[in-house]
């Protein structure tokens, strides 16, 4: 019993060392579809990226856990990922997608009539992944706010232009980074699919499904 008890705690010390020895969790934020759309004719779409907003010093940075160790996206920063989540998003739908290099947070005097009829753009106004807890509780609270914008790049007209927000708490045991990843994605695909759930409304000739 006694030597159990040691082991035990050896195996806590070890863990809490680790963890005070993390300088950041690497998350790999990417859209994974929710659900099967029907597929819709090849109408090509352009995706520019959208403009961060947000007034952090690293724009990779998602957040933190308890002990303020920070959450940082591993490829690209996160306005990124919610572009390619869109890209991705559309070339499910059946929407020929052309990405765009270049940023569009929405304003007419930045359009350009080289991305076509229909361009997707907007910024990304908040994203936050932060866990708190202690070794018997583990709470993960995600949230992302991002402001989707609509235009026509050629006649230069704004079509549509709202703002989304989604957020979720998942309480758990142990802290896990895996879980983590899994819970700010799932955050990430409910926007991208909340914000271009109507887009067919803003396609010449289409009609909503």
């Amino acid at each position: 019993m006694k030597r159990a008890a040691i082991i035990v705690s050896l195996f806590l010390a070890s863990s809490l060392a680790s963890c005070a020895g993390t300088l950041n969790y690497p998350i790999t934020l990417s859209y994974q579809p929710l659900k099967q759309y029907e597929k819709t004719g090849g109408v090509r779409v352009a995706v520019a990226l959208l403009s961060d907003k947000r007034q952090v010093a690293d724009k990779r940075v998602i957040g933190k856990d308890e002990e303020s160790t920070p959450f940082i996206s591993l490829l690209g920063e996160p306005a990124e990922a919610l572009s390619r989540g869109f890209a991705s998003y559309l070339e499910n739908r059946g929407y020929t997608v052309g990405m765009t290099n270049e940023a569009w947070d929405g304003s007419l005097q930045s359009l350009n009539p080289s991305w076509g009829n229909i361009v997707i753009g907007g910024t990304l106004d908040d994203i936050a992944l932060n866990v708190t807890g202690n070794l018997v509780r583990t709470e993960y609270r995600c949230s992302l706010k991002f402001t989707l914008c609509i235009g026509d790049a050629k006649s230069g007209e704004l079509l549509h232009k709202e703002q989304f927000e989604v957020s979720s708490s998942y309480v758990t045991v142990a802290f896990s980074r895996g879980k983590a990843e899994e819970l700010i994605n799932s955050a990430l695909s409910d926007a991208v699919e909340r914000g271009l759930a109507d887009i067919n409304k803003y396609i010449p000739g289409r009609q909503p499904l």
